[in-house]
């Protein structure tokens, strides 16, 4: 997906860079797995200050959601160091060459070994990543709840019409859907999940500006998105139809500590393999339900480790 340069709706210039992952490697990805009832709200973002990174002059939007997340991540778990400097954000992408377009798998696998330097000279690096399914809500929320954030791929053209000069914006409740991996332009993170009028009232708060829902009832179930450095409140329906991929970090270890090396994935069974390539044929029709499969698949499909004691026949036949 190249470079895109976007004006909104205040004549503002932004660009996009977020190229859609390819459906091979969101079917091999660990998938998050539910584990309990999520919150019905939860607020991450707490007032912290949305940066731009740099995603006005380059399409460094895999990057600067990741220094926005840092940001938010390194308040909640009251980190030292500071926020990540925007212009450090740049030199970031600038070395590993995310300047101007990457996937966001290869944006957190670099953070990982990477690190980006915060405002007092600490390195900040993250933990492994997981994939969730964007289309499920009640495991939105849980990854929200538990892992404090999730990087997005989304399609810009919604954010472009909602988003103006102000620190916060609404985005009305959209009629059709967006979503699809050809659609995907954009890296977003998202935070916070309540209904409308709860996330405004925190908003107002937090960032001290007078948010209006306008015909947006104050009832809704919304999700609190970041993008351009601007605070987004989203209606579920419309984040569903702007979502194409969404991830989840695992861990956040303290600035200058090394994160654990990722778990080493098993290697599928010839049986699996023509499984889930045949699922990364169809993954474009529906791909939250694809997503939904991985972890039956990788459990009923992958040789496990055994002794020459093993009982070697397939789970029915025992």
């Amino acid at each position: 997906m190249p470079v895109k340069t976007l004006t909104l709706k205040t004549g503002r210039r932004v660009m996009t860079g977020c190229n859609p992952t390819p459906p091979n490697r969101l079917l091999f990805a660990r998938p998050f797995i539910r584990r309990f009832a999520a919150p019905e709200e939860c607020f991450n973002s707490n007032g912290t200050p949305m940066q731009m990174d740099g995603n006005d002059i380059y399409g460094d939007c895999p990057d600067a959601c990741l220094g926005n997340i840092l940001d938010v991540i390194k308040r909640i778990l009251a980190y030292s160091g500071g926020p990540i400097p925007g212009a450090n954000v740049i030199d970031w992408a600038r070395r590993l060459g995310f300047l101007n377009g990457a996937n966001i798998p290869d944006v957190l696998n670099a953070l990982m070994d990477t690190p980006m330097i915060d405002e007092s000279g600490q390195a900040n690096l993250i933990g492994p990543h997981v994939g969730v399914p964007f289309d499920d809500l009640p495991t939105v929320k849980e990854a929200l709840s538990s892992h404090y954030a999730l990087d997005l791929g989304v399609n810009a053209g919604p954010l472009q019409d909602c988003i103006g000069n102000d620190p916060v914006a609404v985005m009305p409740i959209l009629t059709s859907p967006v979503n699809g991996y050809d659609q995907i332009d954009h890296s977003i993170p998202a935070f916070d999940y309540a209904t409308a009028g709860n996330l405004a009232a925190n908003y107002a708060d937090k960032y001290k500006f007078a948010v209006q829902l306008g015909d947006l009832p104050a009832e809704t179930p919304c999700i609190g998105l970041e993008s351009w450095g601007t605070v987004v409140i989203a209606p579920e329906i419309s984040f569903r139809y702007i979502a194409g991929e969404a991830w989840a970090i695992t861990s956040f270890p303290a600035p200058g500590v090394a994160p654990p090396p990722p778990p080493t994935p098993r290697p599928p069974t010839q049986r699996g393999m023509a499984i889930l390539n045949h699922l990364a044929e169809v993954y474009d029709r529906n791909p939250g339900k694809v997503l939904r499969l991985l972890d039956w698949l990788k459990s009923e499909y992958v040789i496990p480790a055994k002794s020459e004691k093993e009982d070697d026949r397939p789970q029915y036949m025992r």
